[in-house]
């Protein structure tokens, strides 16, 4: 298996929560489906295009990443009537790592190609968020790094509900998990249909969880521990799991 890590950086970012309309809520990282559009801007691809290229089944991906902050904007839009304001979340200082794996190598030089040089600009959910690429990083590799501790990242699946699962009834165990109002677990969008129009549609959503604070698991997890150049604004390495896309 082959994987290309590719790290990015932008000032802002805001990837719209599917579960509120009016307040617009942001993920703390982006979503895949935003990954794989953000991929398919890098390629040139339309949207349509991009999703077939991401065969299903064949590709995985992992997602990571830290802001330094995060603030609320309030936005007038045209809805053809009187007009309507929403408040949108917006994260501030991104650093984020995408992970995509492929079995071809071809592939795998396709994307690398793209990100080096995007057909087109690459955003951070809105079209104003722009982000830069630092040299996306190839790895071949048959055995996987391995974590039982993850911080900043998704996960597939509830891990909540995994590590209660593996808790053993007949011994005395005392753990906490720490949270925010953020959703551990959530059914992210990861295919869209596209109809003749262009118009997409939902496909296919996948549990997944976001893991904002250091949470020890059960069973460790493979994935790809990446190492940045280190600078004042850069953590030394993180682990980054892996899933199917």
């Amino acid at each position: 298996m082959i994987y290309l890590v590719i790290p990015l950086h932008s000032r802002t970012a805001s990837f719209r929560d599917p579960d509120f309309q009016n307040f617009h809520r942001t993920l703390r990282l982006p979503p895949p489906a935003t990954c794989i559009g953000i991929a398919g801007a890098a390629l040139g691809l339309a949207a349509p295009d991009a999703q077939d290229f991401f065969t299903e089944g064949e590709w995985q991906i992992g997602i990571a990443g830290t802001s330094k902050g995060q603030a609320n904007d309030l936005w007038k839009y045209d809805d053809f009537k009187s007009g309507s304001i929403l408040i949108r979340e917006h994260l501030y200082d991104n650093r984020f790592v995408l992970v995509f794996g492929h079995p071809d190598p071809s592939l795998i030089n396709r994307l690398q190609a793209a990100f080096t040089r995007p057909h087109y600009a690459l955003s951070c959910g809105n079209s104003d968020s722009i982000c830069t690429v630092d040299i996306p990083r190839m790895y071949q590799t048959e055995q996987l790094d391995q974590a039982s501790e993850l911080i900043n990242c998704y996960t597939e699946g509830d891990i909540i509900a995994d590590v209660l699962s593996a808790v053993n009834p007949e011994t005395t165990t005392s753990f906490s998990i720490r949270t925010t109002s953020l959703p551990v677990a959530q059914d992210l969008p990861v295919r869209f249909a596209y109809d003749k129009k262009g118009i997409r549609m939902l496909r296919q959503r996948r549990l997944i969880s976001y893991v904002e604070f250091p949470t020890k698991l059960p069973e460790p997890i493979s994935g790809i521990k990446f190492s940045p150049h280190a600078d004042s604004s850069s953590p030394p390495s993180l682990f980054v799991p892996l899933f199917p896309l």
